[in-house]
């Protein structure tokens, strides 16, 4: 079956055995049965094929032709065939959209025959993938070293609390900015995970080390004076860091608009969680280290 496939397509749609060089240009040779020779299924049924010993034997004699359809090219994707539908999406493609060609891609399933989004999509699925898991080992390693430094459970948990609030600042800017969210958007959620968390560590510990010197002092009284005095520095490294961001999250530069999307992420979410953290994370401290949440009993 392969001699009579290769003798076949040599002779009918021809092969390429040399390449000659005419004024510097390179020019294949392909070799192939003349078109009169080639012009009818009569012809074709006469074509020699070769045989083991050496001779020739007519294609007639070992196949029966028939004219019909076939497919141009087999392509396969573990062992099974697939076909590959390609299709440019236009500027304003959104999850709706995309959510309603998933629809008519079921409508259009029938037995035997199932059809998934590939390219761009697939590799967007997969990079959302691999950051999630990526964020998730990022955050549970920072939870142990403020555990192992705070030697408490209770309050790296709390620290931890300024990453949620981060989102709600990513979810803004890359709406106020007209971006999408996509690989390069989880990168700068990924990088906010770290930063963040500063804020809340050197707030935590001024407290705590506030009381531990004065043990007397109220907790209330530790936070006002651990805000009003780590508000400063606080605010020159979310600045410093926003400052250093500012022109990649404009575009500005050669390859900066494909990062941009990450600066505007890591800018809009610093600049929301370090406010809220300022309110929420002492509210949130006092809560817990009081058990305000907790109801006494009569």
């Amino acid at each position: 079956m392969a001699d009579l496939g290769q003798t076949s397509m040599v002779a009918y749609h021809g092969k390429t055995v040399t390449e000659i060089y005419r004024e510097g240009k390179e020019i294949g040779v392909r070799v192939r049965l003349r078109e009169s020779d080639r012009g009818n299924s009569q012809e074709l049924r006469g074509l020699l094929l070769p045989t083991q010993n050496g001779g020739t034997i007519p294609l007639q004699d070992v196949a029966q032709l028939e004219i019909g359809e076939g497919p141009s090219q087999i392509q396969r994707l573990d062992q099974e065939r697939f076909v590959l539908v390609q299709a440019d999406k236009s500027p304003a493609f959104s999850n709706t959209s995309n959510n309603r060609l998933k629809r008519l891609m079921k409508e259009f399933t029938t037995p035997g025959i199932s059809m998934e989004l590939a390219g761009e999509k697939k590799t967007e699925k997969e990079s959302f993938t691999s950051l999630f898991f990526i964020l998730l080992v990022s955050v549970l390693l920072v939870f142990m070293v403020m555990a192992v430094q705070f030697e408490s459970l209770k309050q790296p948990f709390l620290i931890l609390f300024s990453i949620p609030l981060s989102v709600i600042g990513m979810a803004i800017g890359l709406f106020v900015m007209g971006k999408t969210v996509n690989a390069v958007a989880g990168m700068g959620l990924l990088l906010l995970a770290g930063i963040v968390v500063n804020n809340g560590i050197v707030l935590i510990d001024f407290v705590n080390s506030t009381r531990k010197e004065n043990a007397s002092m109220p907790l209330i009284d530790a936070l006002r004076q651990a805000c009003q005095t780590r508000l400063r520095p606080i605010l020159l490294t979310a600045s410093s860091t926003v400052v250093g961001l500012f022109p990649l999250a404009l575009g500005i530069g050669e390859g900066a608009e494909l990062q941009s999307p990450m600066a505007v992420t890591v800018i809009f979410g610093l600049v929301v969680s370090t406010a809220l953290t300022l309110v929420a994370l002492p509210t949130l401290f006092l809560f817990v280290e009081e058990n305000k949440f907790w109801v006494k009993k009569r």
